[in-house]
């Protein structure tokens, strides 16, 4: 095994260097922006109060959870429209070196009974590496953004 390292070696460099895989700070840059495209939509609904959905006893698929995963996938195509999707809502379509893994609405039964605590949450990988992921806190405006091989203490 290789030690993941920020200058290059290791596991880090072989993630990037694969065959179609964009720079770090493209693919960070778009999943900052496609968390915090859903992340304001949901914001505002949130806000707006009301939740329309569809409400079983171990399950909560809230219309949000739709829209927000829309708002993710349109950004992300905005940039990469090859790059396969796979949404918590939708499934998976696509094949190709990068895949988007998005959870439109992280926290959907607390979106279901007001409790202000939902997030974004968006991850981007070659194969089994994860290379970037972004995480948003829209009702605190938190972004989190991970970027493979850039640091850890």
């Amino acid at each position: 095994m290789t030690e993941d390292t920020a200058d290059g070696d290791g596991e880090a460099a072989d993630a990037w260097a694969r065959p179609g895989v964009p720079g770090p700070e493209a693919l960070a840059s778009t999943a900052e922006a496609a968390t915090r495209a859903a992340g304001t939509y949901l914001a505002e609904r949130f806000r707006d109060g009301g939740t329309v959905g569809d409400f079983h006893t171990d399950d909560v698929k809230a219309e949000a959870d739709t829209a927000a995963e829309r708002r993710v996938f349109d950004r992300i195509r905005e940039s990469f429209p090859d790059h396969p999707l796979h949404g918590e809502e939708s499934g998976r379509a696509g094949d190709g070196p990068v895949e988007w893994i998005v959870d439109p609405l992280d926290g959907t039964n607390n979106y279901a009974i007001d409790y202000p605590s939902i997030a974004t949450a968006v991850a981007a990988r070659a194969g089994d590496e994860t290379l970037v992921a972004a995480i948003y806190e829209p009702l605190v405006d938190d972004c989190y953004v991970a970027v493979r091989g850039e640091g850890r203490d």
